[in-house]
């Protein structure tokens, strides 16, 4: 038996899978649809052997997707398509009987917007052993997952293969839609606001959404929570919806701890050539300190240390962008006051104003690029790299948002997209003698020797000319001291 459909396809798939009662093998690119997958993970709770490969990427590993260890929880075996062979079957063998095959993917966007087919055969053992055959090759040179670690947004749009950008907004765009339709509010703006992340041009929609839902859930609003104290507002942050009276979500890590400075060991600060270097003491004392441009990068690589000594004034950025976003009074102000929280180390307080000022202006970018710092601070270098990131897509003149993104990406393993981004840095601020000791150690840390060399050479001549200007600068006679070590002099 043979059967094509062209509409009604989710349907089809969830009856076919319903009647499974010894095995499911699951090849498909991407994954998203949440009716599908209940249905496989109650087949897996009823003893139905299952084994799925999927695509290696974003999509189908990220914070807001499928929970897909709760399939591995369940006995599921979970594969990712080799990088440099990327899967893009789609198709799932049901007790070795039933083929389903197409060109539908098992996401929102192929059920609701792509023009998709779904063939269902049966009785035809050849060609159903000939997917078999396919799958069981796949899996002998794949492994099992133990669990999945979703992919930061910075991380996705670095393994796109297939066109994340588009194809995942509009699906979780459409997933947002049907949230809504199911009068689930929170997780609709929650996915509507994922949705305009991934894709910029979903800005618009996002915020006509948003304006819509608060006509309609106005007058309710009015009736109880007008007699509360103060009513909870909304946070929207990069990692999608909370409230403020909500604590985050606590993730287990290791507690990050500064390193004790030794001898020899490079402090390099974030301070451009020319400015002062302030002690600590001072930096508290200093209410028009900003994050942006008192928090140091602080970062030597090569020897772990973190300075602790910070500009005293603040530095404008060269390269203003070229169509600045209109002041936010209110959010500037949230802004003023979570930097001034990050100076007293109330680093959570901060990441909770940081988020409040999104909320009222979600294209912020200076608000973003404090939360990262605060995650640098916190030794949370995937949420570093995806806030300095969403930084870089509402200014992409801000040499610091790619200084902040390639320090966490070197962190995460991410070495040629460090040098990448620590080059856009240069390229904005090429006399940056801490931008050029950070590449020139990545540049190191792959074996490219001599192009780190080259840096270090840079950073010698730059050191040495603000050291005979400003003699007590420690921070440029340290890192000259060092960049000199490193080239043999």
């Amino acid at each position: 038996m043979e059967q094509v459909f062209f509409k009604n396809i989710q349907h089809t798939i969830i009856s076919e899978l319903q009647d499974a009662q010894q095995s499911i093998q699951i090849a498909v690119c991407w994954f998203t649809n949440k009716a599908i997958f209940d249905i496989l993970a109650q087949k897996a709770s009823q003893g139905v052997s299952l084994s799925i490969i999927l695509l290696d990427d974003y999509t189908n590993k990220r914070k807001e997707g499928l929970p897909l260890n709760d399939l591995i929880g369940l006995g599921v075996k979970l594969y990712f398509s080799d990088k440099m062979s990327p899967i893009h079957h789609k198709f799932c063998i049901i007790d070795n009987a039933t083929l389903l095959t197409g060109s539908y993917d098992w996401t929102y966007f192929s059920e609701s917007k792509a023009i998709d087919n779904l063939m269902l055969i049966k009785e035809n053992q050849a060609l159903i052993d000939a997917f078999a055959g396919e799958f069981s090759m796949l899996t002998s040179v794949l492994s099992p997952v133990s669990s999945v670690v979703p992919y930061t947004i910075a991380e996705g749009m670095i393994k796109d293969i297939f066109g994340l950008k588009h194809y995942l907004s509009d699906d979780v765009y459409l997933q947002a839609l049907k949230a809504d339709e199911n009068g689930e509010d929170l997780n609709a703006l929650n996915l509507m606001h994922h949705s305009s992340q991934i894709d910029e041009y979903k800005e618009e929609v996002q915020s006509e959404f948003i304006r819509e839902k608060t006509t309609e859930k106005q007058a309710e609003e009015i009736t109880e929570e007008v007699e509360q104290e103060e009513p909870v507002p909304v946070v929207y942050t990069s990692r999608g919806l909370g409230s403020i009276s909500t604590p985050e979500p606590q993730y287990e890590e290791q507690e990050y701890e500064e390193p004790q400075h030794q001898e020899e060991e490079v402090v390099v600060s974030e301070s451009l050539p020319q400015e002062e270097v302030a002690t600590s003491e001072e930096i508290e004392t200093t209410p028009q300190e900003t994050i942006n441009e008192a928090a140091a990068d602080q970062v030597a690589e090569e020897t772990q240390s973190y300075s602790e000594q910070q500009p005293t004034s603040e530095v404008p950025i060269e390269n203003p962008t070229p169509e600045p976003i209109a002041v936010n009074p209110e959010a500037e102000n949230l802004i003023q006051q979570g930097e001034n929280a990050y100076q007293q180390g109330k680093l959570d307080e901060a990441v909770q104003l940081f988020a409040q000022a999104i909320m009222l202006q979600a294209e912020n970018p200076r608000a973003y690029l404090n939360i990262a710092i605060v995650k640098w601070k916190q030794g949370k270098f995937g949420e570093q790299a995806e806030y300095a990131a969403q930084s870089i897509q509402y200014d992409a003149t801000n040499n610091k948002a790619f200084n902040t993104l390639a320090l966490a990406q070197d962190k995460i393993g991410n070495n040629a997209e460090a040098i990448n981004n620590y080059t856009k840095a240069l390229e904005l601020s090429p006399d940056n003698y801490s931008y050029l000791w950070n590449r020139a150690v990545a540049l190191k840390k792959v074996g490219r020797r001599q192009e780190a060399l080259l840096d270090f050479g840079k950073v010698v001549k730059l050191c040495n000319a603000i050291v005979m200007s400003q003699p007590t600068n420690q921070n440029a006679k340290t890192t000259l001291t060092a960049a000199m070590r490193e080239m043999g002099t």
